[in-house]
């Protein structure tokens, strides 16, 4: 449905109002900055490809983060699919995303409707603003086969309501290793031997799961099972041991001298080197 110039600035409150209270208690910065992690590193899908980077994906894998995107806003916020991607405060709304900055692809169909961008600012941070595509925002001439435009520099600056305008992204963990750690932990010959390395570089530290999937790359999905000892695997960590904190968080809060209400990251492990001597 179109949103008439004069309603625009109510519309765009009352829909950042919506996702405020769709985020649980977390600031907006923070809500997003986990929804576009966790949609970065599902496309990614290191557990199974040992890739960590958005510029390894193809083509084709990169235009489906904005679909991912999408997927896991309208289940997050538990919101229907409307005649557009998500419904916001009673208002069809369009979910877009740019690895550039507000580099949205906006076809004839989301003319004079409101629309969700999101989009990376540059490789360590990332926007999400609201807007609604107008001709007079728009680049000049055909656009694109599809006839899609972007959004003039004037129509950014001025017209984007930036839910979060500029915030650093937490990055995948295996991404920030130093080149020379990654190429000596995917060295190892098997999972064991790779995960056993990614805990070495670690000792005493929250390592979350997914790092670790990427380093296992288990073809059958779960690398902790992979790692239990067994008759197969008698001892594959050589004294390493890896504490759950969804599991064991009472020893871990132990072990690093926290409290015990202490809040502990969902999903992590922690990397705990064999006792001396």
């Amino acid at each position: 449905m179109p949103v008439m110039p004069e309603d625009e600035a109510a519309v765009k409150t009352a829909v950042s109002d919506a996702l405020q209270r769709g985020a649980a208690g977390k600031l907006l910065v923070d809500y997003f900055n986990d929804l576009i992690r966790r949609g970065l590193d599902e496309v990614i899908d290191g557990a199974r490809t040992g890739r960590c980077e958005l510029n390894q994906l193809d083509t084709t894998e990169q235009t489906y983060v904005g679909t991912k995107l999408e997927i896991l806003l309208r289940n997050d916020l538990q919101m229907p699919r409307g005649n557009r991607d998500i419904v916001l405060a009673g208002h069809d709304t369009d979910v877009k995303w740019s690895k550039e900055y507000a580099r949205w692809m906006i076809g004839p169909e989301n003319r004079n409707e409101l629309c969700l961008g999101i989009c990376l600012r540059d490789s360590d941070s990332f926007a999400v603003g609201l807007f609604v595509p107008t001709d007079t925002r728009l680049t000049r001439g055909k656009g694109n086969r599809d006839g899609k435009k972007s959004l003039l520099a004037k129509a950014r600056d001025e017209d984007v309501f930036w839910v979060v305008e500029r915030a650093p992204l937490r990055p995948n963990f295996v991404a920030a290793l130093s080149h020379t750690q990654r190429a000596y932990i995917f060295k190892g010959g098997s999972i064991q031997e790779r995960v056993r390395r990614l805990a070495e570089a670690f000792p005493m530290q929250l390592v979350p799961r997914s790092a670790i999937a990427t380093v296992a790359m288990a073809p059958d999905g779960d690398p902790m099972r992979r790692l239990r000892q067994d008759k197969h695997n008698v001892d594959g960590l050589r004294g390493m041991r890896l504490l759950s904190t969804r599991q064991q968080g009472r020893e871990i809060r132990q072990l690093l001298a926290m409290g015990k209400n202490e809040k502990l990251p969902a999903d992590h492990w922690l990397c705990v080197p064999p006792p001396r001597g």
